[in-house]
């Protein structure tokens, strides 16, 4: 569609659950996406991504830039500053120092391996939390998958199986301890009730001040890499 800074792509999909047009755009900047009720026509749906041309105008240029995982880059583990060093053309090793994240090995492959350090440090940080609130609650677990959902920052199946975003290790440790904290709720209550919301408080106390950085500043983790 055409906007004032240019030609945009917008993604059309279909659900039958809308009940109503409605235009997104997602927060890790991959682009906007119009949900459409079934049976509407191509030329209502066209027409109403036209009329919204200046509202998506101005969300798109208030989304932050993307910050690839280059050398010279600054990213945050743990919420720190982090700064991403180009160590020796040979080998594969990642190694973190203090404020250094050197990676060696192919340039062109930096992005690639941050990310699956940053995933592998996101592992080997949730599962041992995840266990010792399992272990509180007295209540069985699955395995937990690290990956990078758009809608989510955790989730919990019925058997306890549990995903949680790897972006989560880029966030202050509470802020991560607090998403491992909900999940686990849902091993007693598969909701959002009163009864789940004073589970996930005796497991973690200071979420409400975790929810709200997650809130506050946890779409500009999509932008990273």
């Amino acid at each position: 569609m055409p906007t004032a800074g240019g030609a945009v792509d917008v993604v059309v999909r279909v659900s039958d659950r809308a009940r109503r047009l409605l235009l997104r755009v997602a927060r890790d900047g991959s682009g906007p996406v119009v949900v459409v009720p079934p049976g509407l026509k191509r030329d209502r749906v066209a027409a109403f991504v036209i009329s919204q041309a200046e509202w998506l105008q101005g969300r798109l240029a208030a989304l932050p830039a993307r910050v690839p995982f280059v050398a010279g880059q600054v990213i945050p583990v743990g919420g720190e500053p982090v700064s991403l060093v180009q160590g020796g053309l040979r080998g594969r090793a990642i190694v973190r120092d203090g404020a250094q994240l050197i990676v060696s090995g192919d340039p062109g492959l930096m992005s690639r391996k941050v990310t699956r350090w940053l995933m592998a440090q996101a592992a080997d940080t949730i599962l041992p939390q995840r266990n010792a609130f399992a272990d509180r609650l007295n209540r069985p677990v699955d395995r937990i998958r690290i990956a990078d959902p758009r809608s989510r920052w955790g989730s919990c199946s019925s058997r306890g199986t549990m995903t949680f975003s790897w972006r989560l290790i880029l966030a202050p440790p509470s802020v991560l301890t607090s998403v491992v904290a909900h999940e686990c709720a849902h091993l007693v209550e598969m909701n959002h009730s009163p009864r789940f919301w004073a589970v996930v408080a005796t497991l973690w106390p200071t979420y409400p001040a975790d929810d709200a950085w997650l809130k506050q500043h946890g779409a500009a983790l999509f932008h990273y890499g």
